[in-house]
């Protein structure tokens, strides 16, 4: 089977301590795709690195997740964002992952904002709606399901055109669809259970701290005490790759 040719979009790297335990963004989707044959190009625009000059060379794009915010934009996120929509005019299949989902919302015309909810991370169960359920990003999944997710800011609406796919009460937008071609996803599918373990590990005097300010204490403990398998992820990995 011929290889598909996916155009991977890094805006940022993982911190050390994580990187070290289970790789960076895009170790975490090639590990993902075992079964899935993929040659993927990478590109850093965080690092000054250029967007591909004819997108149509390629099969499909991820944008991963980031450190970064896209709540206060800089020259390279909009020029990000702008290329994504380009992209999938031009029939090139796009999933923004994270922080790439919160790329579409912005350049779509919803600023990114910090959740009011608070920081969303460990496993979660999120919900598909009816449209998101029809959808072939979602195809073979039921309704409700668990999923990986570590996040602060969120697209706290949909965009005007736009169909929500899946919700939950931390985040409204987990998922949604712009057109045929261009989809953003708030959680993680292409994240491990051990990667998520690993996120709470690094970032566990911050979740303590936040715990505390509203009365729960070892907040990063009963995170990951409760983080589960999330098989479902890959697959939908796999339906963007194949029914897209």
């Amino acid at each position: 089977m011929q290889p598909r040719h996916v155009l991977m979009i890094k805006p940022g790297e993982a911190a050390e301590s994580i990187r070290l335990e289970v790789g960076d963004y895009d170790r975490w989707f090639q590990s993902a795709l075992p079964e899935e044959p993929v040659q993927f190009d990478i590109v850093r625009p965080y690092l000054g690195e250029s967007l591909p000059a004819d997108v149509r060379e390629y099969d499909a794009v991820l944008v991963t997740g980031s450190p970064l915010t896209a709540a206060q934009p800089t020259d390279w996120m909009k020029k990000t964002a702008s290329y994504m929509v380009d992209a999938a005019e031009k029939r090139v299949p796009v999933l923004g992952v994270c922080f790439g989902h919160q790329l579409l919302g912005m350049v779509m015309g919803v600023p990114v904002v910090k959740s009011p909810a608070g920081r969303e991370i460990g496993t979660v169960e999120i919900a598909l709606t009816e449209d998101g359920w029809r959808d072939p990003l979602f195809e073979g999944l039921p309704a409700r399901f668990p999923t990986q997710t570590t996040h602060e800011d969120v697209v706290p609406k949909l965009p005007l055109g736009a169909r929500l796919l899946a919700s939950n009460d931390a985040s409204a937008v987990q998922a949604m669809a712009l057109g045929k071609y261009l989809r953003g996803v708030q959680f993680h599918p292409e994240l491990s259970s051990e990667g998520v373990k690993s996120v709470i590990r690094s970032r566990e005097a911050i979740i303590d701290k936040e715990g505390e300010a509203q009365g729960e204490v070892r907040r990063a403990r009963r995170l990951l005490e409760g983080v589960r398998p999330t098989p479902y992820g890959k697959q939908v990995l796999q339906n963007f790759l194949t029914r897209f």
